[in-house]
């Protein structure tokens, strides 16, 4: 639990963080449906702000140490606007790092995770 945090900072109060939240913790809160996030009263639900979500395997990737590993591609369209992303995740749906994801498709379709 976070508590007690500083009111002056606009971006953790905003009407939007909610939103950023759900988009940064999409495939975590997939993965692990019995964890519930209040954030200042509103349950972050990301099935209530997708439109589409869908679970692709690829191909095994083999890493350097020669070890081969599964690899997932979740693409999620959102029912709002969002700016487009890759979110380069660990197995638990974590975001460790984002790149721009150089697709070109309707606007409708936000987000690759």
């Amino acid at each position: 639990m976070i508590a007690n945090v500083r009111k002056n900072f606009g971006s953790l109060v905003s009407d939007v963080a909610p939103r950023e939240i759900i988009n940064c913790l999409a495939v975590y809160l997939s993965e692990f449906p019995g964890i519930t996030i209040d954030y200042n009263g509103t349950i972050i639900d990301p099935a209530e702000a997708r439109r589409r979500y869908d679970d692709l395997a690829l191909d095994d990737v083999e890493l350097s140490d020669g070890r081969k590993v599964g690899v997932k591609l979740t693409v999620i369209e959102w029912k709002e606007p969002q700016e487009r992303a890759l979110y380069l995740c660990d197995s638990s749906g974590i975001s460790l790092h984002q790149v721009s994801p150089g697709i070109h498709a309707p606007a409708s379709i936000s987000r690759l995770i």
